[in-house]
């Protein structure tokens, strides 16, 4: 592996645990085993380098969502969208990329709070198209219950609680699909 991929491998790591706030170049040129100068020359800002994790983990996210075939039942879609945000958590402490840089947007260059709301949005109109809804308030609650279940999830150091969560945000979600042509409205 190249030391560019070494680095970007490792801040994703840290990202997902600890944050952008949560360690330096200095932390992660530690956990990488390499030399600070060699994270600095491959990306000069941390800007820099959240920018490319992100575009790296969102491209990888799209790819997985990109095999559910089109055709597939709006379970078997959103389904395939629970077990992303669950295997991000790995053990139960870590979280998705977006969330975990959601958390703390004001230390985050605009451009990745940009791309963190442009990634919300194209994933809320997947959810919405899954559903085969109109109405994205069924698929924003969806978002936000999973996002919510992993960081309920960690602070419960593990899974469980995300898998409860979930299961119960996926019923609801699919509940307020349109069947056999009516559409149905949130109850919020």
């Amino acid at each position: 592996m190249e030391t560019r991929q070494i680095i970007s491998s490792t801040a994703e790591t840290l990202l997902r645990s600890a944050g952008t706030d949560g360690f330096s170049f200095a932390d992660l040129a530690q956990a990488a085993d390499i030399r600070k100068a060699s994270v600095h020359y491959h990306f000069p800002t941390k800007a820099d380098l959240t920018a490319s994790v992100l575009r790296d983990y969102t491209a990888r996210f799209w790819d997985a969502l990109d095999d559910v075939p089109a055709a597939a039942p709006p379970a078997q879609k959103l389904q395939a969208l629970v077990a992303l945000y669950r295997d991000a958590m790995e053990d139960g402490s870590k979280l998705c990329l977006c969330v975990a840089l959601s958390v703390t947007p004001h230390s985050l260059d605009p451009s990745i709070t940009d791309a963190v709301r442009d990634f919300h949005n194209r994933l809320a109109d997947w959810i919405t198209d899954a559903l085969g809804a109109t109405d994205t308030a069924p698929a924003l609650a969806l978002l936000a219950n999973l996002q919510g279940a992993q960081l309920v999830g960690r602070s419960f150091a593990g899974t469980a609680t995300f898998d409860t969560i979930a299961a119960q945000a996926l019923a609801q979600a699919l509940n307020h699909s349109p069947m056999d042509g009516d559409s149905h409205e949130p109850e919020f």
